[in-house]
């Protein structure tokens, strides 16, 4: 898109000096026999830029890593955050996120879906996916929700101001699989405020063994006006 940017300007240029050459040539022709004949030209240049709400990830992962519930513990509780360490459990405090930026040239909506969810089902929970003992499914509940089994995100700018509103802050469980929860409302696309990461907060129960995994799916749209 650069690059046809940059031929347009060459063309508008040629443009002028056309006309600009041309006014000269007749005022110089009707000099002749001393009759003054002025002539002027005027031309326009269109230039159309396509709406782009493109997105992509220059971090795309979160790898927690290996370690166990404490021998003490019921469940341990993982945090991905900067400066929060793992509740009643071994895994490091590893401080990595999923970045998103935005690459177009408008304000966009994100949303993010998972192909996994929280809670003790064991086929399409996050924690408890291939578990067949049952065990996984028998933690208990905590203010409605499996606190031993939780998955949750939580959204902070990775660069300053970059959300012009509804940043989601505060964790927020991701209760279905294939549900698109919100992310911003108006993720800003200036090259210094266009990027938001995502942590996540996931809860292991003291009988969960094996590697875990989950699929998050961003997705962008045109933002409303809503101060984007």
């Amino acid at each position: 898109m650069e690059e046809h940017k940059i031929l347009t300007g060459m063309l508008l240029v040629a443009l002028v000096v056309s006309v600009v050459g041309t006014v000269i040539t007749v005022d110089r022709l009707g000099s002749v026999g001393g009759v003054g004949i002025t002539g002027a030209a005027g031309g326009t240049g269109d230039l159309n830029i396509t709406q782009d709400i493109t997105i992509t990830l220059p971090d795309s992962a979160i790898d927690f890593g290996n370690g166990k519930v404490d021998p003490t513990a019921s469940f341990a509780l993982a945090d991905s955050a900067p400066g929060v360490s793992t509740v009643s459990g071994t895994w490091e405090n590893i401080s990595d996120n999923i970045t998103v930026r935005n690459d177009g040239n408008t304000g966009i909506n994100l949303t993010v879906s998972s192909n996994r969810k929280a809670g003790n089902d064991t086929t399409l929970s996050f924690i408890c996916q291939g578990e067949t003992d049952g065990e996984c499914a028998n933690d208990v509940t905590f203010s409605g929700l499996d606190s031993a089994v939780s998955f949750a995100y939580g959204i902070v700018n990775n660069e300053a101001n970059s959300c012009g509103n509804d940043l989601q802050s505060v964790y927020n469980t991701i209760a279905s699989n294939g549900v698109n929860y919100n992310v911003c409302g108006c993720l800003k696309s200036g090259n210094v405020e266009d990027e938001v990461a995502l942590y996540l907060e996931v809860g292991i129960p003291d009988d969960a063994q094996g590697q875990k995994s989950a699929t998050l799916t961003f997705t962008s749209s045109v933002a409303g006006d809503g101060g984007c």
